[in-house]
């Protein structure tokens, strides 16, 4: 049975992986066939950002290029059985850009093995979208 520690280590670990950049390494933390989901609105986010659902590295690859995370802090964790809800403040960057503060929320799923099922992240895509260098898609 999956327990809360080791999923919030899972997590802890994938954001860590996430702010290293490592593209392998992050290839690692995925169940085969997962689906990463980035939730916002669709116009806005389609020439900019991936949304999905699609599959998680093609999804996360993506987004390591166009945003670096620089730091991350976890503010809240719901875990029951296999599934994570995670409130998170991020300081972030597009290549190139000043830093910025944003919050996401993942929903996460996990197999027995601890690999990612599943992430669903909520954010203010209106404002990454014009961070990253898309803010005439914003007028």
């Amino acid at each position: 049975m999956l327990d809360r520690v080791s999923i919030l280590a899972a997590v802890d670990d994938a954001y860590a992986r996430r702010a290293s950049g490592d593209k392998v390494a992050l290839d690692a933390i995925w169940a085969p066939g997962a689906v990463f989901e980035l939730v916002g609105r669709s116009p806005l986010m389609a020439a900019t950002l991936p949304t999905g659902p699609a599959a998680a590295m093609d999804v996360v690859s993506t987004l390591v290029d166009r945003v670096r995370f620089h730091s991350f802090e976890r503010l809240d964790a719901v875990v029951e059985g296999g599934q994570a809800a995670i409130r998170w403040h991020i300081t972030a960057s597009a290549p190139g850009g000043a830093p910025f503060e944003i919050e996401l929320f993942d929903l996460w799923s996990f197999d027995e093995q601890y690999r990612a099922t599943r992430l669903v992240q909520f954010t203010d895509t209106a404002l990454l979208v014009d961070r990253i260098g898309g803010a005439a898609l914003l007028a």
